[in-house]
């Protein structure tokens, strides 16, 4: 499932929704996804430009129960990116 929300998330920002709207809670789709331990869709949102630095909270409440992926996260923000893009560019070519 988590591969095909990252495919929702690719075609969604693909036609103009917005990266990082917030939910009734404030949370980001990142934040949401990080929580959910949805990998792929996360490191999607992040190739794409989401805010990683806005994501402190989420990380910290998840470093328990997901913590190679949190710490994967957890970096510096252009190098947590380019990260991601290399992920999705990958997973494209599979």
């Amino acid at each position: 499932m988590d591969a095909r929300t990252a495919g929702v998330a690719e075609e969604l920002i693909a036609h103009g929704a917005e990266i990082d709207p917030k939910d009734s809670n404030g949370n980001t789709a990142l934040s949401n996804a990080i929580g959910q331990g949805r990998r792929a869709a996360a490191l999607t949102l992040v190739a794409y430009g989401a805010d990683v630095q806005s994501i402190k909270a989420a990380l910290a409440a998840n470093a328990k129960n997901h913590p190679r992926f949190v710490a994967m996260l957890s970096g510096d923000p252009a190098a947590v990116q380019a990260q991601a893009r290399d992920w999705v560019a990958q997973r494209r070519l599979k």
